[in-house]
């Protein structure tokens, strides 16, 4: 998949980032390129920015070639790290990393994986898994009957999927989505104080597997994400 300039307008790049784009890319190039050169050249916010909104458009669309794209880094990951103290599998099995862009996955019934830093990911699988996150941008994903997501930090994302799951956000700008007959929870900012907004699928029309945010204090469908732009490029 390329990232094309039209892309990135449509998803409200900033000015700075926009023309940065141009001058490395104004063709356009594929998302490794892009993040490759943004790391090299120590654009962390840029690179988390850019991360978050193909996760985002990647979660809102399952079907599209970002979502694939998502996917295949997902899988890249966990082969990276198959063999490291970042990857565990089989029952109660942990997993942990810290660092920006760090990723830690378990697989196994009530395993955890937890990760911190600037667009980490956490990802387990199996019934009572968790998983959890924290940092800007950064995302939470877990799959099975009772399994949980949890991540901290601004404009973070918490999945999951299988029946009485919970996904929460403890960030501003945070999107999150559970199965059926589960809870979400969101945070945001009433202009005096934080809050925190629930949510219960199947119940004032909270829909399963769909992923919700918070706007003028109600959870709303995540529909699209070119009229949500960010401070970052």
């Amino acid at each position: 998949m390329n990232i094309t300039k039209d892309l990135l307008r449509s998803w409200s790049a900033c000015a700075d980032g926009y023309a940065y784009f141009l001058e490395h890319w104004s063709d356009g190039s594929t998302y490794a390129a892009v993040q490759a050169k943004l790391r090299e050249d120590r654009k962390t916010d840029w690179s988390v920015w850019l991360t978050a909104h193909v996760w985002e458009a990647a979660i809102a669309d399952p079907s599209s070639s970002i979502a694939a794209l998502a996917q295949a880094e997902v899988d890249e990951a966990i082969t990276a790290t198959k063999d490291s103290p970042n990857s565990a599998s089989g029952d109660f099995s942990t997993a942990a990393s810290s660092g920006n862009y760090s990723k830690a996955a378990s697989s196994g019934n009530y395993s955890t994986a937890a990760s911190s830093g600037d667009g980490s990911t956490a990802a387990s699988s199996g019934d009572g898994s968790t998983a959890a996150s924290s940092g800007y941008g950064s995302k939470a994903a877990s799959s099975g009957d009772g399994s949980k997501a949890a991540s901290s930090g601004d404009r973070s994302t918490a999945a999951v999927q299988g029946a009485n799951t919970i996904a929460m956000v403890a960030g501003l700008g945070g999107q999150a989505k559970a199965g059926p007959n589960g809870c979400i929870a969101l945070c945001w900012y009433d202009g005096k104080r934080n809050r925190i907004v629930a949510g219960y699928v199947g119940e004032e029309g909270i829909e399963a597997d769909t992923l919700y945010r918070v706007a003028d204090g109600k959870l709303v469908k995540v529909r699209a994400t070119k009229d949500r732009g960010g401070e970052h490029g």
